[in-house]
């Protein structure tokens, strides 16, 4: 990950290497978390997107009507006997009202785009990364686990490369989950 989140800071290397319970029982803590915020975070960003996008549908119909309106402007009605009558005035004053909240929608959607959309896609992208981290975290713990089983379970009858194999096995194992503890 290139950059933290704000308030924390790496385990220091004597815990990682310690491999306290509280260590363990932390990170399970924090691993659901990142998940029910990950979860949060998406629906969050998915319902912000639809917002802005129905902003734009939104910008789109104020141009379209806009530009049906002036396109009446320019017709003469029987009625209006005035060239620049209250008919020819009155479509042209709300065309360019339309106008005008055409441009306010455009100006909302963009603010909502860029101080909205563009952070929570940066924080959902930074709790992604975490949410590999826990599934690397779980995936070296349970490969930690399994390594130490087997080593517990060799027995003194067994071969020496195969004691030998059992305890690479488990020194990889417990190298891995140091190194990922450090992340």
């Amino acid at each position: 990950m290139s950059h933290g989140l704000l308030g924390f800071e790496k385990l220091p290397l004597e815990c990682a290497l310690d491999d306290p319970p509280q260590l363990r029982t932390l990170t399970q803590v924090f691993s659901s978390d990142v998940s029910s915020q990950h979860k949060y975070l998406a629906t969050l960003h998915r319902l912000t997107s639809k917002l802005v996008a129905s902003l734009d549908d939104v910008t789109q119909a104020y141009q379209t009507i806009a530009r049906h309106m002036h396109g009446y402007t320019d017709t003469v009605y029987a009625i209006n006997t005035d060239p620049k009558g209250l008919i020819d005035t009155s479509l042209s004053k709300c065309a360019e009202l339309m106008q005008e909240v055409s441009t306010w929608q455009h100006i909302l959607c963009t603010q909502l785009t860029d101080g909205v959309l563009h952070p929570l896609t940066q924080q959902l992208n930074a709790f992604s990364q975490l949410q590999q981290l826990k599934e690397k975290h779980v995936q070296c713990n349970t490969v930690l686990e399994s390594s130490m089983n087997t080593f517990l379970r060799t027995k003194k009858k067994e071969s020496e490369a195969e004691k030998q194999q059992t305890c690479l096995n488990l020194t990889d194992a417990r190298r891995n989950f140091h190194q990922c503890s450090v992340l």
